[in-house]
């Protein structure tokens, strides 16, 4: 298969859907703008940095993104989406052979894009569609960073449906999550952003397309969560609830707190929120381990160790921070048999995933004295049904999912979408693309 031939291959493959845009504007263009086949193909091609060796007379196609005619001069051409000079300087063009210019730059290579083509690529811009009840930090961020006119954006209420043009023009959908049957109507979405970091919503969809990248917004709670965690222990360890209590009865009751320095914290789940926790809980003086899917040395933690050796850090640990995204693998992972490998002094606080912890063992345990006691941020069920023995168990604190939530996490959000979007628009790799497989 030549290179030029190659814009089949494309458009069969998507470039895993993150190049699909790119793709299709070049297909517009060959199709309306009246490109010769191998010259839209070269256009696609090195608008993406790809060069296409061995066909000098396409590679001037790269330099219609200019739109105007291509003379001796070798002024930096005006920028259009999807393409870089940068980009274009490193590709190996071939030299024309009567003079050592690029052969895009000779007479026979010089290349006029009809007047509409311009036109047809506004046309054809990526429809977004942002499916939140905040829109406002992510067309700022939008503008911000010069995306603008590159795509087209339209905003809907969480309790809204698509209609019926949004789904069938949308690319890219920002949304909390979809719910069944909707995802399939939309032909053209080439990539879903998730606004939370937590995706088994998405990906307990029956009809989740096959193809679609779907991206998470993992790392984004670390603002927030790490000092909420921190807040829990120092509820744990000092008795300053119990003297508001006091206070009311008007009580002098010099109540003892407990250090933190010289603990040790137990943390499963050493991802991005894990190793702040840790960072900030070193700084007080505790002693740190944990488990990581792949363990390597961290700073600040005397032991990572592998999932297998959860054990270990559970028998070791005067607190155990569960920090373990919802998977198969992960449903009741703290159940009876690793309740009873703790302390009988330990606490467990749990601001991951609800579904990790088997309730009724965990009820069993604080009841009988097996652990001292829980702090639960994260349910299986939310609200927490009022009926639910959490709320009368002693022992236990029921947290209303405060973790994570925030003031400023819509634009803190908004910055890795927009990172995102660019490489989306560039063709290149997206960033916390989930891993289906893994489950996060």
């Amino acid at each position: 298969m030549t290179a030029c031939a190659a814009v089949g291959t494309i458009h069969d493959r998507r470039w895993d859907r993150q190049g699909w845009w790119a793709a299709r504007m070049a297909a517009v263009a060959e199709g309306e703008a009246g490109l010769e086949t191998d010259s839209a193909a070269c256009l696609l091609l090195h608008r993406h940095g790809r060069a296409c060796p061995g066909h000098p007379s396409s590679i001037v196609a790269a330099q219609v993104a200019g739109a105007r005619p291509m003379g001796a001069s070798t002024a930096r051409p005006r920028n259009r989406p999807g393409w870089t000079w940068r980009k274009l300087r490193r590709l190996p063009w071939p030299r024309s052979a009567t003079t050592d210019v690029p052969a895009y730059l000779s007479a026979a290579n010089r290349l006029t894009l009809p007047a509409h083509a311009e036109e047809t690529a506004m046309q054809n811009r990526p429809h977004l569609l942002l499916w939140t009840d905040s829109p406002g930090p992510y067309v700022d961020a939008i503008r911000d960073a010069g995306l603008a006119e590159r795509v087209d954006v339209d905003t809907l209420a969480r309790s809204q449906q698509p209609s019926a043009t949004q789904r069938a023009s949308t690319t890219v959908l920002l949304a909390a999550g979809a719910p069944p049957g909707l995802l399939p109507t939309m032909p053209n979405l080439a990539w879903a952003q998730s606004l939370t970091a937590g995706v088994e919503g998405w990906l307990a969809l029956p009809d989740l397309p096959p193809g679609l990248t779907l991206t998470c917004a993992r790392g984004t709670h670390r603002e927030s969560m790490p000092e909420n965690i921190l807040g829990a222990l120092f509820h744990i360890a000092k008795p300053y609830a119990a003297i508001v209590e006091d206070q009311k009865r008007r009580l002098w009751r010099q109540r003892i707190a407990t250090p933190l320095n010289g603990r040790t914290l137990g943390i499963l789940g050493l991802g991005a929120i894990g190793q702040e926790v840790a960072r900030l809980a070193t700084a007080l003086g505790m002693r740190v381990i944990g488990t990581k899917r792949r363990p390597a040395p961290l700073p600040g933690l005397d032991a990572v160790l592998a999932p297998e050796e959860t054990g270990t850090v559970l028998a070791q640990s005067d607190y155990v921070l569960v920090l373990l995204p919802a998977t198969p693998e992960t449903e009741n992972f703290i159940n009876a048999g690793r309740l009873r490998a703790m302390k009988p002094t330990a606490w467990l606080l749990n601001f991951g995933r609800g579904q990790v912890i088997d309730d009724a063992d965990l009820i069993a345990a604080v009841s009988s004295g097996t652990i001292a006691g829980a702090v639960l941020d994260v349910f299986r069920q939310e609200p927490l049904p009022p009926e639910h023995p959490f709320w009368i168990t002693a022992g236990i604190i029921v947290l209303p999912h405060i973790g994570g939530p925030h003031p400023e996490r819509d634009r803190i959000v908004a910055r890795l979408f927009v990172r995102n979007l660019g490489l989306f628009l560039d063709g290149e790799p997206l960033t916390q693309v989930v891993d289906r497989a893994a489950g996060y």
